[in-house]
């Protein structure tokens, strides 16, 4: 064959790996390579536990994979659990042949390739894959087999695990190097660990891993120590390999925290490595200078890192965010919104659309209005804009009815639009319901050009004047905008939508098909 790339997904879980072209060998004991699955990820796995055995080894072994131009790579990861070996063995080691034809294991000339390779050592982090990516396959011209070989017993019992096997003339093995990075975790659901994509949550203390949580229709990623009954808890949650050999890259990102308890020592910390090959304990960090959340944040504020430079951080780079607590020093930290690129766009921020044309069907009654780049904001109260249904039609509304505020603000914001030849126009129909405001509009409609999607607080916003329901409108009559020159605001422009009003004032206003062309 031309190329090997497995990812085990069709394993079965304590039964002998048995994929097609592969050998499973047992050479000494009764114990092969099995399929296993962690966190939703499969893997072959070989094990001395409980095998009451002397002596253990079995091999699993690729099959031939063409190499005539000795151009092909080798990439996979590896991980351990449950050390048992001496500091010094090594229960894994891997193999090459270029003799091997699929049958004929014994007589086959195999060569110890295991120093050109990462595997788990005594030292290494529990659970946690090592990466190791393109190693050159020249000196195997011809047909390039490689074997995976595990050597136990009842006593010296390590877990080896294997994962992601790719022969082919580069591409990676779970360790592939991205031009950039932009990670808002919505691929995640509720309480997964943070494992997806290249990027890795390792434990170095205690039990508790960086999981994916849900607010508001937003996802992100959380550490923390709360009821966890841990003296010493540490994790790691870090970032797939991003090329940064042009030495142009920036990071940005948005943190909170919320009960913050910590009294020894910071919760969260921000590093960067140029030679981690997923090996927390045995990688070289610099810790970074983002701006992070502290005790005098409000629970749950997002905080702008801020442009962090990485120009000095030439090569391969990932960063790591490491949080550090106990079962006392428990303040949670939250993630959001990580990129890595060249710096245009900022602390977060979000891509510019070339057009808008929102009907808000995506959204369904009382989500957020949060999603395909929409930011919506609380200045004050605890009311949102939200998503709302009425004969089929879906639109998003805000009200102060019931809400028991004595003060109410609250900003949908569009998506950023490149408006850079000033030649977008808005256009937008709103409503109002039960009119109730005696002091001011309910709706008011701006536009900023220096808003990134994140500096809300920070940006400059100038007030437009479209066509908006007033007191004299029926209720729930639709009210055309009328098309709104943007002509004067060139760059990236982007639309908010504020509703200001209170448990008294209480007109409801609805806004839908908002569109910028």
């Amino acid at each position: 064959m031309n190329e090997v790339d497995e990812n085990f997904d069709g394993v079965v879980d304590y039964e002998n790996v048995d994929i097609d072209g592969w050998r499973n060998v047992v050479v000494a004991g009764d114990r092969a390579w099995q399929g296993k699955t962690y966190n939703d990820n499969k893997y072959a796995q070989a094990t001395g536990y409980n095998s009451g055995l002397d002596d253990m080894e079995t091999w699993l072994i690729t099959p031939p994979v063409i190499n005539d131009a000795g151009d092909k790579k080798l990439s996979f990861k590896s991980a351990m659990a449950y050390w048992t070996h001496g500091t010094d063995d090594k229960p894994l080691t891997v193999w090459a042949s270029t003799d091997y034809d699929g049958t004929n294991f014994e007589t086959a000339t195999w060569t110890d390739i295991t120093d050109k390779v990462n595997v788990p050592t005594s030292s290494s982090t529990e659970n946690s894959w090592l990466e190791t990516s393109d190693v050159s396959l020249s000196d195997f011209t011809g047909n390039v087999t490689i074997a995976f070989k595990y050597k136990g017993s009842d006593t010296k019992s390590t877990s080896i695990r294997v994962d992601d096997v790719k022969i082919n003339t580069g591409g990676g093995g779970g360790g592939d190097v991205l031009p950039n990075l932009n990670e808002d975790f919505s691929g995640y659901a509720p309480y997964d660990p943070i494992d997806q994509n290249g990027w890795n949550d390792i434990i170095t203390a205690g039990d508790r891993a960086w999981i994916a949580k849900e607010f508001s229709g937003n996802t992100y990623a959380q550490a923390t120590g709360y009821n966890s009954g841990l003296d010493d808890m540490e994790t790691w949650m870090v970032t797939p390999k991003i090329d940064n050999n042009s030495g142009d890259k920036v990071l940005t990102f948005n943190a909170a925290m919320a009960h913050w308890a910590h009294t020894s020592n910071d919760p969260l910390e921000v590093y960067i490595s140029t030679d981690y090959n997923g090996d927390v304990t045995t990688a070289t960090w610099i810790k970074l200078n983002p701006t992070l959340p502290n005790s005098s944040n409000a629970d749950y504020e997002w905080v702008e890192s801020g442009d962090v430079d990485l120009s000095a951080y030439t090569g391969d780079i990932v960063v790591a965010f490491k949080y550090k607590g106990s079962g006392t020093e428990s303040t949670s930290i939250a993630i959001d919104d990580v990129k890595i690129d060249n710096g245009d766009g900022g602390g977060g921020g979000e891509d510019v659309l070339p057009s808008l044309n929102e009907s808000f069907d995506a959204y369904e009654a009382y989500d957020p209005i949060d999603q395909n780049g929409w930011k919506d904001i609380i200045v004050a109260g605890d009311r949102a804009w939200i998503g709302k249904l009425y004969e089929e039609n879906h639109y998003a509304q805000a009200t102060g009815y019931n809400s028991g505020l004595d003060d109410m603000e609250t900003w949908m914001i569009t998506p950023l639009v490149d408006n850079t030849n000033g030649d977008k126009t808005l256009t937008f129909k709103a409503s109002q319901a039960y009119w109730a405001h005696t002091s001011g509009d309910p709706l008011e409609v701006y536009i900023s050009t220096n808003y990134n999607g994140d500096n809300f607080e920070s940006a400059t916003w100038t007030k437009l004047s479209p066509n908006l329901p007033t007191s004299s409108n029926d209720n729930y009559e639709w009210v055309e905008s009328g098309d709104v020159d943007l002509s004067s605001y060139s760059g990236n422009i982007a639309i908010a939508f504020k509703y200001k009003g209170s448990d008294t004032e209480t007109t409801s206003i609805a806004v839908d098909d908002v569109v910028i062309e």
